[in-house]
């Protein structure tokens, strides 16, 4: 005779993001009514593995709501990038007092040698989806080890959506993330990624993609594809894209710079919804390029405009990401990037301060050397100098990062940009074909979506600030009646991004300027 072994809990944290860009673009989500940018996939494949005969999930982002403090899960499971590993050791410390056994994984314990005391019960290095169940089997022995490790790059996992949606609900993100492939074969001194994912690219079936996407698309149709490189494998890519031009979604990715030279690639990715492309430029200067072994990049550096006019003609936006603080970088160096972003009219630009992220050449290359003069690992996003630059102070660094923001980011200059592009441009080509019906509730919708925006627009404390925001609006409102703009029905689109951009800047600065009350 058997009996019905009571499940144990198992509870996912995703710790709370400190202050980085990410997180700030607060307007979008206002005014779509949303919470969150998107659910680390880490997670979310280890719940996908997880036996629900076994186990009860349950699952917490704290970066849109609170952990249950009341509640006494059996086994609790953290992933860490470096900026947050401060709080997943204080959400660890504060589990372990109830004397509640943690796990913690991700980039930030696979790479860091440099770890000693810590408040888990075992840390996990390495891709986890092949060492879990030796995890879970462990803990019902009462057997945990101290350390698992993974050295493997084994098949990627395929994701039950129906599954996942039981425990998460996307509709409260923007993006729906999923991952077709794994792996960079790069070798830039200052990525993790190689160090954590290997060289070699790893993908899932085109199928499992589609199956997935089926059910994803009942919860939300933005989908970010969080590839590191989504044409590593342009065979694969051109596979995936003509199958996600029979689904009605729309979707964002990481690419290299060379798919500007791949028309056919770009063609089909337009064509299947995509609408933007993450590509890193990470500098204009040949020497900060080669410091970066950047290599792919080394090789058409000189056509960095070409690149940007060659995707924008297939209707996919860019957004493009740089890298300041190279050993090769002067004073000066900040205004000819932003001579770059206004000349080609980039109205994303992701601007990181060089970051020594445990793990990579760069980080081993700066300790050896003493330049880390910043170990609080809070300040390992991209926004703080925590290093001794080459040719200035980190706090003229982090003063040359206020000047670009200053510059691309006031709205006179995103207004300028936007008008530029959408002139010459026409974005989204597959959203816009799409019919729009006109019933009463629809508009009843709409008007409603009208009021919020009005209302979130207003929604400051500044004076100067609404002013600035209105007159924008108004500008870009008399878009609707420029002949020579293409794809009006863009326009409401780039209102609120530039918008969130704008204020993103002014945050940051804020934040730097309380750090450096010189500036």
């Amino acid at each position: 005779m058997t009996t019905n072994q009571k499940k144990e809990t198992i509870y996912f944290i995703v710790p709370r993001f400190p202050y980085r860009y990410i997180t700030e673009f607060k307007f979008i989500l206002k005014i779509l009514k949303l919470k969150g940018y998107s659910f680390p996939l880490s997670l979310t494949s280890l719940i996908n593995l997880t036996d629900e005969t076994q186990w009860h999930i349950l699952v917490t982002d704290e970066n849109i709501s609170r952990i249950n403090d009341n509640l006494k899960p059996s086994l609790v499971v953290l992933t860490a990038m470096s900026c947050f590993y401060n709080r997943a050791v204080e959400i660890a410390e504060q589990f372990k007092q109830k004397n509640i056994p943690v796990i913690c994984g991700g980039i930030h314990v696979s790479l860091y040698k440099n770890i000693q005391s810590h408040p888990f019960s075992s840390i996990v290095i390495g891709e986890g989806e092949d060492v879990w169940n030796e995890i879970l089997n462990d803990y019902k022995k009462g057997a945990l080890k101290p350390v698992y490790t993974n050295d493997l790059h084994s098949s990627l996992v395929e994701i039950n959506a129906e599954k996942i949606n039981r425990y998460i609900d996307f509709s409260k993100y923007l993006f729906y993330s999923i991952q077709a492939t794994r792996g960079c074969p790069y070798d830039c001194n200052f990525c993790s990624v190689k160090e954590f994912n290997g060289r070699e690219t790893r993908h899932r079936t085109v199928e499992s993609i589609v199956s997935e996407l089926n059910d994803v698309k009942k919860t939300t149709q933005e989908i970010f594809f969080v590839d590191d490189n989504i044409i590593g494998d342009k065979k694969y890519a051109k596979e995936l894209f003509n199958a996600l031009i029979r689904q009605n979604i729309f979707w964002s990715s990481q690419a290299s710079i060379n798919i500007a030279f791949e028309n056919d690639v770009l063609q089909l990715a337009a064509q299947s919804g995509c609408e933007y492309f993450f590509l890193g430029f990470e500098s204009t200067q040949k020497n900060s390029l080669e410091l970066f072994n950047k290599q792919i990049n080394l090789s058409i550096k000189d056509k960095y405009s070409e690149i940007i006019s060659n995707i924008r003609s297939h209707g996919i936006e860019i957004t493009a990401s740089f890298i300041i603080g190279s050993d090769s970088d002067i004073k000066e160096s900040f205004q000819q990037l932003v001579d770059f972003i206004e000349e080609n009219n980039i109205v994303s630009a992701m601007i990181n301060i060089l970051t020594p992220f445990p793990g990579t050449k760069l980080f081993e290359t700066m300790s050896r050397e003493s330049r880390i003069i910043d170990d609080d690992l809070n300040h390992y996003d991209g926004q703080h100098a925590v290093f001794s630059p080459a040719h200035m102070s980190a706090s003229d660094l982090e003063k040359g990062l206020c000047s670009i923001y200053t510059k691309i980011y006031n709205l006179n200059a995103l207004y300028r940009k936007t008008r530029a592009i959408l002139c010459e441009y026409k974005f989204f080509d597959k959203r816009n074909s799409l019919h729009m019906h006109r019933s009463f509730p629809g508009i009843l919708r709409d008007l409603w979506n009208i009021f919020r925006f009005v209302y979130h627009l207003l929604f400051t404390n500044s004076a100067h600030v609404v002013m600035n925001r209105l007159i924008f609006v108004f500008k870009m409102f008399l878009l609707f009646f420029d002949k020579k703009v293409l794809g009006k029905r863009n326009i409401f689109i780039f209102i609120v991004k530039c918008i969130s951009l704008n204020d993103f800047s002014r945050h940051a600065i804020k934040q730097i300027q309380k750090r450096n009350i010189f500036l």
